[in-house]
């Protein structure tokens, strides 16, 4: 009896102990699950996520909007992959074929070379395991989520410029900051943009891995921001380009021509740029209206004859009634008209549509390369048109002494007379303004989310020519699209230019060249000018005929959205 009253009394006990244990345990969770949920989560974090590191170089804390306020970054999703050095060493070891499958895919679509990718990785394995980063597209990212490889992972965001317009100039004026490149021009344009828009940031990026390193189902990735320049106000940037128009250029360039090529657009009434848009072979990676080839540029070839005609009627020396002969060749130079059976006595107005290389010879002679060169210093040649840090400034001869020993090349455009795509818009756009020139600008203002204007363009216009002389050049572009050289850049609302063919590289016992490439450039409407656009196509097949059709194709799209001319003009053809 007195072993069962133990007993019970045993049970007893440890039922209540079972009890108190329990409702400590309960008190216990409930602690970690109510009161200090935020530390229970860090702490299953910590187990859970590892924490990767690594520079994400510039982003873009404002936006740039085109001049009708549309948005044109910080505009979609994009993706990148981020690579653990430590993994990629691991499996290059062990001979893993589907990982560096991976990575060579990856390096294609990023144009990085395999063998480099690696080096730079090791670098980064032999001092402290700092992920890299590069973009990738939806079929890389589906391939990494599908490998089910560790060390690799994806990173969505947000994408910093539009798809469908101006990805060779906005990137070419942000993407090279954001790699740190080209930093040391802190006057230029770009920089100011650069500084108004981005900040550079270092992040984490807390990834959900297993124990073998693989990511866990059903736990999203965690991207934070830890570290960020500081810097001045942050502003969004408003440029002059008007994103129907950009799409406008762009889409000509890629419809009729399948070389490299650019064409710029500019308002002829205060010198806003409204379209800066290339192509080349490779996609939409080199800015050929004002970067052009690492700051080289091209000869204008017969486009010239414009500065030379003005600095010839600005001095009284030509006049409509003004002829010379030609004979298909200058005797002095050598230098061929296009016409090798020449053209015998011609006038001012027939050589310009017509083009006649001996005419301009002769006119460049009667005026002396000095007044020539100091117009197209005028013009804007030989000086940066907007100020990018890695625009080129064209050239109009090195050495001054040069000039007394070489007009033929000089009234023709050739040599070392060397222009951009942007200079020559500028050239038609103070020719159409009746000889005054608004210089060009990109950028319009700065502004603050709540609207405070930081920083305004300022016009900036001077009278180069008179318009006395400015209207003779006109009647002359206009003959050139109605009867001349440019018949093929006749648009409803009527147009006006003039063509230019350039040569480079090897001349051949025929008398061609390894490259001829091709110019356009003039204005419409007609009667009530408002838009310069200049085209150059390198390797023009057709000569000028691409570059005027492409010239053509901008003008016909603008004019669905710009009702430029109610009646047809009579040039139109």
């Amino acid at each position: 009896m007195l072993d069962d009253l133990k007993v019970r009394k045993r049970i007893i006990f440890l039922f209540l102990t079972f009890i108190f244990l329990l409702l400590v345990l309960e008190v216990r969770l409930y602690a970690i699950m109510v009161i200090k949920s935020d530390f229970a989560k860090e702490a299953m974090d910590e187990q859970t996520y590892r924490s990767i590191v690594y520079y994400d170089g510039f982003e873009l804390k404002g936006d740039i909007y085109d001049a009708n306020m549309r948005k044109l970054t910080n505009n979609g999703i994009e993706y990148k992959a981020i690579i653990l050095p430590s993994a990629v060493i691991k499996h290059i070891t062990s001979n893993n074929s589907t990982f560096e499958n991976l990575l060579r895919l990856i390096c294609d679509y990023d144009k990085l070379d395999y063998y480099d990718m690696l080096t730079k990785i090791s670098k980064e394995a032999a001092g402290y395991d700092q992920a890299v980063v590069v973009g990738i597209n939806d079929r890389i990212k589906d391939e990494i989520e599908s490998s089910n490889i560790t060390g690799i992972y994806v990173k969505s965001g947000i994408k910093k410029f539009a798809d469908d317009i101006g990805a060779s100039i906005l990137s070419n004026f942000l993407s090279n900051r954001m790699n740190g490149e080209y930093i040391k021009y802190d006057d230029s344009i770009d920089m100011k943009i650069f500084n108004s828009l981005a900040r550079h940031v270092k992040k984490i990026y807390k990834v959900p891995l297993d124990g073998r390193g693989m990511l866990m189902p059903g736990m999203e990735p965690i991207d934070e921001t830890v570290e960020e320049s500081v810097g001045g106000p942050v502003g969004n940037v408003m440029l002059t380009l008007d994103y129907n128009i950009q799409k406008a250029a762009e889409d000509a360039l890629h419809e009729k021509s399948d070389k490299n090529c650019a064409a710029t657009v500019m308002d002829i009434r205060n010198g806003e740029v409204l379209a800066m848009a290339t192509k080349d072979e490779n996609g939409w990676e080199r800015n050929m209206v004002t970067y052009v080839n690492d700051n080289s540029a091209y000869n204008p070839g017969s486009l010239f004859k414009i500065i030379v005609l003005a600095a010839a009627l600005e001095k009284n020396k030509v006049g409509l009634e003004t002829s010379f002969f030609c004979s298909g060749v200058d005797s002095e130079t050598g230098i061929h008209c296009f016409n090798t059976s020449g053209h015998g006595m011609i006038g001012l107005e027939d050589a310009f549509a017509n083009s006649c290389n001996v005419y301009f010879i002769n006119l460049a002679r009667k005026v002396g390369p000095k007044a020539i060169m100091d117009m197209a210093q005028k013009f804007g040649f030989g000086k940066k048109a907007l100020n990018f840090s890695k625009e080129s400034a064209g050239m109009v001869y090195r050495k001054s002494e040069d000039i007394e020993y070489d007009i033929g090349n000089i009234a023709i455009g050739q040599k070392d007379i060397m222009v951009t795509p942007l200079q020559v818009c500028s050239m038609i756009s103070s020719i159409a303004n009746n000889g005054m020139r608004n210089k060009p600008y990109i950028l319009k203002r700065i502004f603050g989310d709540d609207g405070t204007v930081y920083e305004k363009h300022a016009d900036e216009s001077k009278s180069i020519i008179s318009p006395e002389t400015s209207e003779i050049i006109q009647k002359l572009m206009t003959e050139v699209v109605k009867r001349g050289t440019g018949q093929k850049a006749s648009l409803y609302c009527g147009s006006a230019g003039k063509t230019g063919t350039t040569q480079r590289g090897i001349e051949y016992a025929d008398g061609n060249y390894e490259h001829e490439d091709s110019w356009f450039a003039g204005y419409l409407p007609l009667n009530h000018p408002k838009y310069a656009i200049s085209v150059y196509v390198e390797d023009a097949e057709s000569k000028s005929s691409t570059a005027q059709e492409i010239f053509k194709s901008i003008g016909e799209k603008m004019l669905l959205f710009d009702n430029l001319s109610e009646t047809p003009n009579a040039n139109y053809n």
